[in-house]
């Protein structure tokens, strides 16, 4: 068993009781779930028990089912298709700690939102291993730090929501490369820099909020290749320079 929770868990962490991982661990080999019938289902499992444990579950407004009998695709804002994981949404529901590493392991998640929450830390940078994730829900919570650039590496997804936290540092231009973002909302938090020229190509994008920010230099003339932009929101900046000419070309703005 402790040779495929290493799999997604470091054996600090595992051998560590009062860990998330360790909590969990014990959890898998005790529980009263009737274990997974195979390697998959059983670090499914696992992820879940650790992501419980780290973000405060016994203080979780609600959490039906969780770590219970049922199966963990009957657990409170879990959703699931032939037995996996594909939706985990616990949003508004008093989390607390930091987002578990090991989330990003849940390799069908298509859908995560954590929103409205008290989370802190940073954002693991291994979600950007969530190839399937078509949203990525964050906002409202307490992270820090930057926003991972393997987050650009997300190209089925279609919205991004980091709005309300406290996160630094610029924006990835790697973001510049999610062919499908329809919806990308970074307001309200302690972004610098300049906005990259390279969310220009982004043109699925219908909403672009990033108001309440540090953002400096001018608006570049790229975001008037946006086709398919609807809300522009760009207020309480330090941005400088002109209104470009290009944004009169957005018919639908």
């Amino acid at each position: 068993m402790k040779s495929l929770l290493l799999t997604v868990s470091s054996e600090d962490a595992l051998n560590n009781k009062g860990s998330p991982q360790g909590k969990a661990s014990l959890w898998v080999t005790t529980s009263p779930l009737q274990p997974g019938t195979n390697d998959a289902q059983i670090i499914q499992q696992y992820i879940l028990a650790v992501f419980y444990y780290a973000t405060g579950g016994d203080g979780w407004t609600n959490g039906n089912g969780w770590l219970g009998s049922e199966t963990e695709c009957d657990w409170f804002q879990v959703d699931c298709t032939g037995g996996v994981v594909t939706d985990l949404k616990p949003h508004d529901n008093n989390l607390v700690g930091s987002i578990p590493s090991e989330v990003g392991s849940l390799d069908s998640l298509e859908y995560l939102d954590l929103g409205g929450n008290q989370l802190t830390g940073g954002i693991p940078t291994e979600l950007g291993e969530l190839d399937k994730l078509g949203f990525l829900g964050l906002y409202e919570n307490q992270l820090t730090g930057v926003i991972p650039t393997e987050l650009g590496e997300l190209d089925k997804l279609e919205g991004l929501s980091l709005g309300s936290n406290q996160l630094s540092g610029g924006i990835p231009t790697e973001l510049g490369e999610l062919d499908n973002l329809e919806y990308l909302a970074l307001y309200s938090n302690q972004l610098t820099g300049k906005i990259p020229t390279e969310l220009g190509e982004l043109v699925s994008l219908v909403d672009l909020i990033l108001r309440y920010n540090q953002l400096s230099g001018e608006i570049p003339t790229e975001l008037g290749e946006l086709v398919s932009l609807v809300n522009l929101s760009l207020d309480e900046n330090q941005l400088t320079g002109g209104i470009p000419t290009e944004l009169g070309e957005l018919d639908k703005l």
